[in-house]
């Protein structure tokens, strides 16, 4: 345990040695005060812009092309938009006699 600690003490050393080396390690331990509140703040905008996205897309990545006489779906690659969705300029029209529909999963879950 000592030796380890003896490792460890060997770049402190060097820092005390080179005295620009030593102002520069001062002045990233002074702002680690200020850059926890930064981390702080863009945590919660990543937590809230993440709820939001959950809130407003969720279940939309399910609806399919779904041939209404039929009931088999067109393209399991393909996503369709619903006309009450937030999607509707982004996803695939359905052709006629096709509905868009939510089918199984969300992909990748």
């Amino acid at each position: 345990l000592v030796m380890r600690l003896a490792r460890v003490s060997r770049p402190l050393r060097t820092l005390s040695m080179l005295p620009s080396a030593k102002t520069i390690v001062e002045t990233v331990v002074s702002s680690l005060g200020s850059l926890s509140e930064a981390f702080k703040l863009l945590l919660f905008a990543i937590l809230f812009f993440a709820i939001m996205g959950q809130q407003l897309f969720h279940g939309d990545l399910k609806h399919r092309c779904v041939d209404v006489a039929t009931n088999a779906t067109v393209s399991d690659d393909d996503v369709c938009a619903p006309n009450d969705s937030i999607f509707n300029a982004l996803g695939t029209a359905c052709g006629a006699g096709q509905a868009c529909l939510p089918v199984g999963d969300n992909p990748n879950s």
